[in-house]
């Protein structure tokens, strides 16, 4: 697409989006309604959303690259720990090998971008910050790196049963609820410390993932709080 196409998919984006909300709340339409749309449109056409995210990748460099990868590598062992009481045993899962297995899936990704928006846009989802498109890199990296290990503490059959039951919880309550509360948080700043909370990160590690202070970071979680709180309470 050229850039008129562009602004004109995304203008009817942003105008479809705003009618969408007028609809649910007749009191927001006004001109800020529909600045916030032309925004959200902007933030996630397909072409223009994957030139931001590759040209931010690229300009971190190999080195950088890598060290953010080794950095999430840690994380997602993290998140995995916490998630299926298991342990990661880095005496037979090399960090260097997980973060250069995370880089690798993370280039394949980042070829992708314009169709995996396109798709999360038909569904009504919200475009994935750099953060967090590294930690499901870091974490698809770990989980193929489990199924390749013979490690007694961790197990094949019993990292296949942990994984099918983690992924069973998207069809319970909590996870209608988290769903229900990312929606709620639309800013996409916000959102990525959010998603990034949700998967186990520690305030330390969302402000390495989304390059803010931790004050900054510790502020947006207690914004996002008093948000779900309010939304919960109506």
């Amino acid at each position: 697409m050229n850039r008129n196409e562009i602004a004109r998919a995304v203008m009817a984006d942003a105008w479809n989006l705003y009618r969408a909300t007028v609809a649910e709340e007749p009191a927001a339409a006004n001109r800020a309604t529909f600045t916030f749309c032309l925004r959200f449109a902007w933030e996630r056409e397909p072409s223009r959303y994957a030139s931001k995210i590759r040209k931010s990748w690229e300009e971190m460099g190999a080195a950088r690259q890598l060290d953010a990868c080794r950095r999430m590598a840690f994380a997602a062992a993290g998140t995995y720990a916490a998630k299926t009481s298991g342990y990661v045993d880095f005496n037979r899962l090399d960090p260097e090998d997980l973060a250069s297995d995370t880089w690798i899936i993370m280039q394949e990704r980042v070829d992708t971008l314009e169709a995996v928006q396109a798709a999360r846009n038909c569904r009504g989802q919200l475009p994935l910050p750099l953060g967090v498109l590294l930690h499901r890199a870091a974490a698809e990296a770990l989980r193929r790196a489990i199924r390749r290990t013979d490690n007694d503490e961790i197990g094949g059959e019993a990292y296949d049963t942990a994984t099918r039951a983690a992924e069973s919880l998207q069809n319970t309550a909590d996870s209608v609820m988290i769903r229900e509360a990312l929606e709620s948080i639309r800013e996409p700043e916000q959102r990525a410390v959010l998603e990034l909370l949700i998967a186990g990160l520690t305030v330390r590690e969302i402000a390495v993932a989304v390059n803010r202070s931790k004050s900054s970071v510790q502020r947006m979680i207690d914004s996002i709080r008093t948000a779900i709180a309010a939304r919960l309470a109506a």
